[in-house]
């Protein structure tokens, strides 16, 4: 259960990768505003519009990063805490992360993976959450 368990700072950590690499990015036009940070569309404003486009791409990515991590995190929390297999839950949890981190690359880079690539990361990291309940709840019907 231990990996299971460092594998949500390893998510938390890679759902943040999108935005580094959008600041990184505009921070090479010289137009990263620390004093505004949230003033995003003033930051790309004058950026060419395939870069605007993978910015925005980059920003979209991080925050339905953050929005599936809480599942993900809870979904840990609640294995752990009922005694589902270690093993089984360890498994499922490096295979979260490899699909978000395959939904990153699928999302910063279209030209390479089609839309339906990058659904089929997030419906597969998804599903892996729902699994994981699942032996969540089948441990603790077998522990009463």
């Amino acid at each position: 259960m231990d990996s299971a368990i460092l594998a949500i700072p390893a998510a938390w950590g890679l759902s943040y990768t999108p935005i580094i690499a959008r600041a990184l990015i505009v921070r090479s036009y010289g137009q990263l505003d620390n004093a505004r940070p949230r003033d995003r569309a003033a930051q790309t404003a004058g950026l060419p519009k395939t870069v605007r486009e993978l910015c925005d791409r980059l920003l979209a990515c991080h925050q339905n990063q953050l929005e599936t991590l809480g599942y993900f995190a809870a979904s840990i929390g609640v294995a752990a805490a009922v005694g589902a297999p270690g093993k089984e839950i360890a498994s499922l949890a490096a295979w979260y992360v490899r699909m978000r981190l395959g939904y990153v690359i699928a999302y910063g880079a279209p030209q390479v993976a089609k839309g339906f690539v990058r659904s089929a990361f997030f419906i597969g990291s998804m599903a892996i959450v729902f699994r994981i309940y699942w032996v969540a709840a089948r441990a603790a019907r077998f522990a009463e």
